[in-house]
């Protein structure tokens, strides 16, 4: 049988370092994954506030569960896994507050006209696509994980992470294409 592989990046090592007792280490994690993570929510969930509230309990639970990871598994797979996981817990607890909820959307204004149009087609574009697609697509554009790894943060198969990605993109394509 084979030894596992192991993935030494940076953001693991960090982690391992964390777990060992290491605050600096873990400052420096938030430094690197603190914007991703946030970016990642906010195109989930439209709202900054949720978004920023996300990011924090992720980073907590990276925290204290710091010493859970395994370095034979890429860390933003890991990273990512719980954040979706965080993302489910959120769509949960959302779903059951009544319907007089003061969540409102949020987001932030672009930097021109033509920017913040784009960013609203795109935003309505990803709002006709189901959460697991949308999270697949995200992982991979915005965040730049390889299909192995967005499988991995996912729980499902490398042919699985291809066709929600595919899937979301079908979805979005023809939406943004007809508003240009």
């Amino acid at each position: 049988m084979s030894e596992p592989i192991v993935f030494p990046d940076e953001s693991g090592r960090l982690l391992e370092r964390t777990a060992q007792g290491d605050k600096a280490a873990f400052d420096k994690l938030v430094a690197r994954w603190r914007l991703p993570l946030f970016r990642f929510f906010e195109k989930s969930l439209y709202s900054s506030a949720d978004a920023e509230e996300l990011c924090l309990q992720t980073l907590t639970k990276l925290y204290f569960k710091a010493a859970q990871y395994e370095a034979t598994r890429p860390f933003p797979a890991y990273l990512f896994r719980v954040a979706r996981n965080e993302l489910i817990s959120h769509y949960r607890h959302k779903q059951s507050l009544p319907k007089t909820s003061e969540y409102s959307d949020h987001r932030p204004a672009a930097p021109s006209s033509n920017l913040r149009e784009i960013n609203e087609l795109f935003t309505d574009a990803l709002r006709q696509v189901d959460e697991i697609n949308r999270t697949a697509l995200l992982l991979h554009v915005q965040q730049g994980l390889a299909y192995e790894e967005i499988a991995e943060a996912l729980e499902i198969s490398l042919s699985a992470a291809k066709a929600r990605i595919r899937r979301a993109r079908e979805i979005i394509k023809p939406l943004v294409k007809a508003n240009l």
